[in-house]
């Protein structure tokens, strides 16, 4: 199986860098204190919320969890685990 190429056009590096730009410094930061702290931020997409942070010296966004949004998220991010 031969792999693919994909190449970007100026315009779509121009919208994937604006979409980088507005996750990494637009979007709200987690309100638990020791949370945010480490610079947590999260994005709710659909009935989920993903919790990402932000690298900057790499510029990349780094996701810590995706969770669905009517779980207890304080309790499961603090707790560390699938559960």
């Amino acid at each position: 199986m031969s792999a693919w190429s994909v190449v970007y056009t100026e315009q779509a590096e121009n919208d994937l860098r604006g979409i980088y730009e507005y996750i990494a410094f637009s979007l709200p930061a987690v309100r638990k204190r020791t949370l945010a702290g480490m610079g947590l931020r999260v994005l709710q997409v659909d009935n989920y919320l993903v919790f990402y942070l932000a690298i900057e010296d790499h510029r990349t966004v780094a996701i810590i969890r995706i969770m669905y949004g009517r779980r207890n998220i304080e309790k499961q991010l603090c707790k560390g685990t699938n559960s």
